[in-house]
């Protein structure tokens, strides 16, 4: 019972942290591509993966998140792109470019990985 506990408490944890950084970037928490992104990146977490993963990483989230909410991966892509195109993240991050998802997934576990273990 106390290891299910701390398992569940590591995840609400984590899944806090990641949402201070996609709150922090004025993703709405409201769209839909809020909760993949924030599913996506603690799946990436849990899994060891740094912000160097492998780019055929990306379609891997996309089965993980569709098959979580029971949806298709092109649904998975498009609410993940809305979200991060819709947010701020060109300004809080000082680019004058869009970014592709696995583009802005490594900045996010890049992100990550400095709230978790340097703080």
């Amino acid at each position: 019972m106390e290891s299910i506990l701390n398992k569940t408490l590591k995840e609400y944890e984590l899944k806090r942290r990641i949402s201070k950084i996609l709150y922090k970037i004025g993703m709405k928490t409201t769209c839909t591509g809020f909760c993949y992104w924030l599913n996506a990146i603690a799946y990436c977490v849990s899994r060891g993966m740094d912000e160097n993963y492998d780019i055929r990483t990306i379609s891997e989230v996309y089965s993980y998140v569709a098959e979580k909410y029971k949806i298709s991966i092109d649904c998975v892509e498009k609410s993940m792109r809305y979200a991060k195109e819709k947010s701020n993240y060109k300004e809080q991050w000082n680019l004058d470019y869009k970014l592709k998802n696995h583009d802005f997934l490594q900045i996010c576990l890049n992100k990550a990985y400095e709230c978790l273990f340097h703080k």
